[in-house]
Order: structure tokens, then C-alpha cells, then sequence
């Protein structure tokens, strides 16, 4: 008996042992980012990573980009009117794969494939009086939706100039995407009396195309500068209204250009780095050669990451 309790102790502690060493060699093949960040305006903005280094060479990934906005504005050019708006975007990086081409001390080359998934949900809801139209007082409502998948490319490239300077690139890449979207849109009573009811409009096409491209700049182990370029480019069935607000569709091309800069300090503790800052972003949409929409938003910056390199 006292036998078997020595051999269940001696495996036991084989157990402890061995599971300690798998944990942590999983702790320091492990790698995350948490990017909350916080809007001077309603909403919220944040940035989420996660991957697993294999060995040296293979690795893979997961990153999750959140922007949520919403506003009260105008309808259209009507002075008395008011539309509240809720817009959520939400893009999925998922890269299974990942290729160290170069890893040393000073340089990192890499390049990987996976999937893209884009989503955006678009909710107005509002009202106006437009003297011009019978009856004049009118609700409004639209619901769009739109989701875009497609194949990912991305590469990684950095480079440890001096314990002063270090840069780093990474740029993503979707050279085609299967997009569908459906929109809902009803001005009571005014459809009621000219359409008999909302109007309703799907589409599907596979000429989605986003890139991505980011450019950071540490500074003596304390300071980050980050720029970072988001565009997507599709053709799209583009639902407006005429001068008596009869609604119509008409394809057009739809591009989207985002731009983010960020500064930010960092302090890197034994396992991980935290850092604080601020940015600001600004995007612009257009359909066809005409400028759609132009917004701006700052943020504040609370971040914890660890990268293993």
C-alpha cells in the first residue's frame, strides 16, 4: 500500500512538473492585444488581437476591429428635422497561417494568409417637415445592412535600427470579396400614399476589395507614433431620393478612405506592455467622383499587449 501511494506521488509530481513546463512554454508562445479605446463623442472604438507562435517560423492569428458611432443630424437639407443614427462596423482578421521568412534580434519578415469578414449595420430613425410635400410631417426610417468575405493576405515586416528607433509595417490585403447587402427604408406616410409601403433593396456582387496599411515609429522604448490606412472599394446599387423625394437606385462605385494617427506611451513590464495615449480618426465616402459623407472622431487610448518576437 505505501508502495502504490510512493508511485501515485512520484507520478504526480511528474504531472505538476511537466504541466508547469507546457504552461508556461504555452505563456511564452502566447500573444494578445486589448485596445480599448475611448471616443470624445458617443460610441465606442476598440481593437482585439490574439495568436500562437508554433515554433519559429509558424505562427497564427486573430484580430477583431470594432467601430460603433452614433449621432443626431439633419435629414438631408431640411432645417426642421431630426435623425438620430446608430452605425456599427465590425471587421474579423482571421490568419490560420502564418511564414517567419526572416527572425533575428534586429529583423522580422513575415507573411500569412486566412479570411476577412466585414459587417455593418447601419439604424436611422427620425423625422421632418418639409413644407413642399403632402402631407409634410413625415417619419423616416433605414435599415442597411452589408457583409463582405473574402481571402486575406497580410505582411509583416520589422526592423530594430538602435535601442532609440524601431520600425514597424504590417499591411492586409483582400484582392476580392463576396458582398451582399439589403436596405429598408420607409418615410410614413409619404411611401403609404406613393409606394403603398417601405421600399426594399438587395444585392450581391464579388468585387469588394479593402486594404489595409500601418506605420509605427518607437521611439526610445517609451514612445509610439502609429499612422494606419484603411480602403474599401466596391461597386454598389446606391439607394437616394429625388427633389420630391421619390426613391430610386443607381449603381455607382463606392469608396471608402479612413485615416488614423496615434501617439502613444508605452512601459513594458516583464510580460506584457501597457500603454496610453491619444488619436484621431477620419473618414470619407464616396460614390462616384461625389463626396457622400466626411466625419472625424478622437479617441483616447488604454492598451495592455504582449508580442512574442
Amino acid at each position: 500500500m505505501k508502495k502504490n501511494y510512493c508511485l501515485q506521488g512520484i507520478f504526480f509530481m511528474f504531472l505538476l512538473m511537466t504541466s508547469t513546463v507546457y504552461a508556461n512554454d504555452f505563456w511564452d508562445r502566447f500573444s494578445f492585444s486589448l485596445m480599448p479605446k475611448i471616443p470624445t463623442d458617443d460610441g465606442s472604438f476598440s481593437e482585439f488581437g490574439f495568436g500562437y507562435q508554433f515554433t519559429d517560423r509558424f505562427a497564427s492569428e486573430i484580430r477583431l476591429n470594432i467601430n460603433e458611432k452614433r449621432l443626431n443630424e439633419r435629414f438631408g437639407n431640411i432645417d426642421n428635422s431630426l435623425n438620430a443614427v446608430i452605425n456599427s462596423e465590425w471587421r474579423w482578421f482571421a490568419v490560420p497561417l502564418r511564414y517567419s521568412f526572416l527572425r533575428d534580434s534586429n529583423m522580422h519578415l513575415s507573411a500569412g494568409f486566412g479570411l476577412f469578414y466585414y459587417r455593418q449595420n447601419l439604424e436611422e430613425n427620425g423625422y421632418f417637415n418639409a413644407s413642399f410635400l403632402n402631407p409634410p410631417v413625415n417619419a423616416y426610417t433605414n435599415s442597411f445592412s452589408m457583409n463582405v468575405v473574402g481571402p486575406l493576405l497580410e505582411a509583416d515586416f520589422s526592423y530594430v535600427f538602435s535601442d532609440f528607433f524601431i520600425i514597424r509595417t504590417k499591411a492586409d490585403l483582400v484582392p476580392f470579396g463576396l458582398l451582399s447587402a439589403s436596405q429598408r427604408v420607409n418615410i410614413i406616410p409619404l411611401f403609404d400614399n406613393n409606394l403603398h409601403g417601405a421600399f426594399s433593396h438587395s444585392q450581391e456582387s464579388s468585387n469588394a476589395q479593402f486594404f489595409q496599411g500601418r506605420l509605427t515609429m518607437d521611439f526610445y522604448n517609451l514612445i509610439a507614433v502609429s499612422g494606419i490606412y484603411s480602403g474599401s472599394f466596391h461597386k454598389f446599387d446606391a439607394v437616394d431620393f429625388d427633389s420630391d423625394y421619390n426613391v430610386f437606385t443607381s449603381s455607382k462605385m463606392s469608396a471608402s478612405h479612413s485615416f488614423r494617427i496615434e501617439g502613444s506611451v508605452y512601459y513594458d513590464f516583464e510580460h506584457f506592455t501597457v500603454s496610453t495615449g491619444i488619436g484621431g480618426l477620419f473618414n470619407s465616402v464616396y460614390l462616384g467622383s461625389s463626396l457622400a459623407t466626411k466625419s472625424s472622431r478622437f479617441y483616447f487610448i488604454f492598451g495592455v499587449n504582449r508580442t512574442v518576437w
